[in-house]
């Protein structure tokens, strides 16, 4: 795909940052490939994957500990979707506490090393916690690893599962222009 312009708020732009409301007119590719929400990235910068290895924490104000395998509404970028952890160090997380998890998300996501992401409770609706992807995403993982690799961090290797993740490699082709896909 080409990147033929992009627009932040009807306005026309060279550069978007990250988390900024942006329009990109792509070239190459046909409009329903390219849905709002749909992640632009240069090769390799992300990863497509249902598996994501990573800090949770459970904010104070938690009513109770999370589940193993209770589903939450998992936010990161544009993805929502729905997600069940997998304790890696203990279980449960209690509220104000931080753990390790790997999520299992409903639908492929695009991500990479570092991003946050914020979980909510289907019902009722509320905000109990967050954390940061941990690295590489790999297969499933053993519950109760005796030490995180690299003791700081998970960091996990393995192949980039096939997946449905909206993510468009692209290259800026320096143009100016209006419209096109995204949001």
């Amino acid at each position: 795909a080409r990147v033929r312009g992009l627009q932040s708020h009807r306005e026309a732009t060279d550069h978007a940052l990250p988390g900024q409301r942006v329009a990109v007119n792509v070239g190459g590719v046909a409009p329903p490939e390219v849905p709002r929400g749909t992640v632009v990235a240069a090769p390799g910068v992300v990863t497509e994957t249902r598996r994501v290895d990573a800090t949770l924490r459970l904010l104070p104000s938690a009513p109770r500990p999370l589940k193993a395998g209770e589903r939450v509404a998992w936010h990161s970028g544009t993805a929502e979707v729905v997600a069940a952890a997998r304790y890696l160090e203990s279980d449960p997380i209690q509220s104000g506490a931080t753990g390790w998890v790997q999520w299992r998300l409903g639908a492929t996501a695009a991500l990479r090393k570092g991003d946050l992401y914020v979980i909510r409770r289907l019902s009722p609706p509320m905000t109990i916690g967050g954390g940061e992807d941990g690295g590489t995403i790999g297969p499933h993982l053993p519950r109760r690893e005796p030490t995180p690799p690299g003791g700081a961090g998970l960091v996990r290797r393995g192949g980039a599962p096939a997946g449905g993740a909206r993510v468009v490699a692209a290259r800026w082709g320096g143009g100016r222009g209006g419209g096109g896909a995204g949001g």
